[in-house]
């Protein structure tokens, strides 16, 4: 996908993540509407039946001090004065309930002010029950306004009653409206995060298609590459061994002739054989660093671990190299211990190693010497056999010592000097076939240290 189908697709998923939070929050909203107006339905059902309960107290109080009034019975006396007591707290709950309506609370008012002037008169006329007998208790009774006062004390609740069903429709009417808004907002929410999930799975699927075939193509890319680097080095290596037959000719040849075998030389003769010899050598030379890297890269070279002498490696590689130092003045030295270290390893990918350091050693160095040094170390409790090549040369600089082995590179007085940039590439290669590895430090002016590391078994 390009960046322009990114970009929609990423404004896409936020104006979504945008709906589905203000949906979220919707929801919210709405079971909070819903948890309020239930439990404002809940508190208009406690209201009615408290109303209920008022009248289910006034009409016990009512009929206990009827039946008193007509039989004269005291048993009926105890029920009727239970019923009073609890007449007020009925209207102190009635109060504390309707506490957030003013419209009833003066009704209640009224109300309390109505059933107290009652429950005076009915308990004067039972105490004239008491004292005088049920004659006077009925002229007592009739002079009173108890029945109208009843009358309007039962329209006043009824009245209560209304208004608080009245109340508890409303409230239900808006309980069932939350419930729909809230059952709606649920079903679009889940609808939302359903065409979510659905656009992310379309989307990934098809980038995971895409990415597929990218990771075909560049399969089929690398393993062209492959096949371009094997062909590559399967050609230099073949170029190279056609190309090494004749160089060991010529430096053949012109041997025999600078040994005058077949004749005496003039001077200018012998000057210009052995600028052939020394051009041939050097383009062997440079042969055999891209024979030895096209077998390395193909993987063809041929690695043989067995327990060796480092110091008879050691030995060899100074005894081919001294006629190099000594035709520049310089001392090839070897310091090896008494006693001969022993290394697992390949005897041909050591010596090309430290043919190369120390060569490059001689080739940088102008005066002074390159010395080979052999010695036991260990690491992390692991024993290595350690070869170090140390030289007096003008050294590397810090900022060039991270390039040092890159393959055809040349840093600082290399670049003057003849050779393909390969020997520290192929040998660093080489180290890391056989289970070695390469250090180095250098001070520039000073010279450098190239250690390899070998382990010991």
């Amino acid at each position: 996908m390009n960046w322009d189908v990114q970009h929609k697709i990423g404004m896409a998923f936020g104006a979504a993540a945008i709906v589905l939070v203000a949906v979220f929050l919707l929801l919210d909203q709405g079971r909070q509407k819903q948890i309020e107006s239930r439990n404002w339905v809940l508190h208009t059902e406690d209201t009615l039946r408290e109303l209920s309960l008022l009248v289910t107290r006034m009409t016990e109080a009512d009929a206990a001090g009827r039946g008193y009034l007509i039989t004269g019975d005291a048993a009926y006396l105890k029920p009727c004065e239970s019923a009073v007591r609890e007449i007020e707290p009925a209207l102190a709950q009635l109060s504390r309930l309707m506490a957030d309506n003013p419209g009833q609370l003066e009704r209640l008012s009224h109300l309390r002010q109505a059933v107290r002037d009652n429950v005076q008169s009915d308990k004067e006329v039972l105490e004239v029950r008491k004292k005088r007998g049920v004659a006077a208790a009925a002229r007592a009774f009739l002079e009173t306004d108890s029945p109208q006062e009843m009358d309007k004390i039962w329209m006043m609740i009824g009245q209560m009653g209304d208004e608080e069903r009245r109340l508890l429709a409303q409230r239900e009417a808006r309980l069932q409206a939350s419930d729909r808004v809230l059952a709606l907002a649920s079903r679009v929410s889940r609808l939302l995060v359903l065409a979510l999930l659905l656009v992310n799975y379309i989307l990934f699927s098809r980038d995971a298609r895409h990415r597929q075939s990218l990771e075909r193509e560049l399969m089929r890319k690398n393993a062209e590459l492959e096949e371009a680097n094997r062909l590559k080095s399967e050609f230099l290596a073949n170029m190279s061994h056609e190309l090494r037959t004749p160089l060991n000719a010529v430096i053949g040849y012109t041997g025999t002739l600078l040994m005058r075998l077949p004749g005496p030389l003039t001077v200018d003769q012998e000057k210009q054989l052995k600028t052939v010899q020394t051009s041939a050598r050097h383009l062997l030379s440079l042969i055999n660093d891209l024979l030895d890297l096209a077998k390395i890269e193909s993987g063809k070279i041929d690695i043989k671990l067995e327990l060796l002498s480092c110091r008879e490696i050691i030995e060899q590689v100074a005894s081919t190299l001294r006629p190099l130092a000594q035709a520049k003045n310089l001392n090839l030295e070897t310091r090896l211990p008494s006693n001969a270290l022993m290394a697992k390893t390949d005897r041909r990918a050591v010596s090309q190693i430290l043919i190369n350091l120390a060569n490059n050693g001689i080739k940088f160095t102008e005066k002074g010497s390159v010395s080979l040094e052999l010695y036991e170390w260990a690491n992390n409790g692991r024993a290595m056999t350690a070869i170090d090549v140390v030289d007096t040369g003008p050294g590397i600089r810090p900022e060039d010592q991270q390039r040092l082995f890159r393959a055809f590179e040349q840093i600082g007085a290399a670049r003057s000097k003849e050779g393909t940039g390969l020997g520290l590439y192929v040998s660093g290669k080489l180290a890391s076939l056989i289970g070695a590895r390469i250090e180095f430090s250098s001070e520039f002016g000073k010279g450098s240290r190239f250690t390899v590391l070998i382990p010991k078994a």
